[in-house]
């Protein structure tokens, strides 16, 4: 089953030291996939890490290169890369395979002859993709912060240093109006210098729009709180935050 793909990137805390978690957003639109419903995993230690758990520059371009090779030689098998966890000393990679045993003899080879990259592996059952849907997909508030950091580094490649106040607009989308009245009595008594409703018929089950624009301090802090305040009050109300919008400041120019 094809799809597009979309990595995205994020940090996590997992018993109490840092993750890094790389997973592909796009197969959340169909998962599970009942073809592939074994969860393959992958450890490749990491040698010398550094205080975070983390490899150190030529041994994370070992173990990238380790990764593209693994990953090509699974995937010509049918299997799906779900997503990596680089984690306290070792980074693991996860897919989705058609059965058992399908990567087995493969994983055996490549163990012969990795060399420098000691790994070992484990397969179980998933058949409904908890892992991918439990683990490594991020809540919604994780992934707006993702989101946000695109957004951040679109505005910095600008030449924009994120530190000028401006207009920020939002945009939240809701299965009924009592869900979007809801929202509107509970952001009420904070500061929007636009409100507005609306109602789209081709938005399928959420045609209740809400558009909210504020002149505000601008910061990565933020622009996180409040569109994770969003994120939470969209959902509270069977509804979603479909992100937010500004300009590029740069220096004295407005853009």
């Amino acid at each position: 089953m094809d799809h597009i793909s979309n990595w995205n990137s994020y940090y996590n805390q997992i018993e109490n030291r840092k993750a890094v978690i790389s997973v592909d957003l796009g197969l959340e639109e169909i998962a599970p996939i009942k073809e592939n419903p074994v969860l393959l995993k992958v450890i490749a230690a990491i040698k010398n890490p550094n205080e975070k758990g983390f490899a150190e520059a030529e041994e994370f371009n070992a173990i990238k290169g380790f990764e593209l090779v693994l990953s090509s030689a699974i995937k010509n098998s049918g299997a799906k890369f779900a997503g990596t966890r680089m984690h306290n000393g070792s980074k693991s990679f996860y897919y989705y395979l058609s059965e058992k045993n399908s990567a087995d003899e493969l994983l055996k080879k490549k163990k012969d002859s990795s060399g420098e990259i000691n790994f070992s592996w484990e397969i179980s059952d998933d058949p409904e993709w908890e892992f991918y849907s439990d683990f490594l997909y991020p809540d919604y508030i994780k992934l707006q912060v993702t989101q946000n950091e695109k957004i951040f580094e679109r505005l910095i490649g600008y030449g924009d240093k994120l530190t000028e106040a401006r207009d920020v607009e939002h945009w939240l989308y809701f299965r009924n109006e009592e869900g979007r009245k809801e929202v509107i009595e509970e952001i009420d008594d904070e500061r929007w210098d636009e409100l507005e409703e609306s109602y789209h018929d081709n938005s399928g089950e959420y045609p209740y729009g809400l558009y909210l624009k504020c002149y505000t301090a601008f910061s990565r802090e933020i622009i996180n709180e409040v569109s994770s305040r969003l994120v939470t009050l969209a959902q509270k109300n069977d509804g979603y935050y479909d992100g937010w919008e500004t300009f590029v400041y740069k220096e004295s120019e407005n853009y």
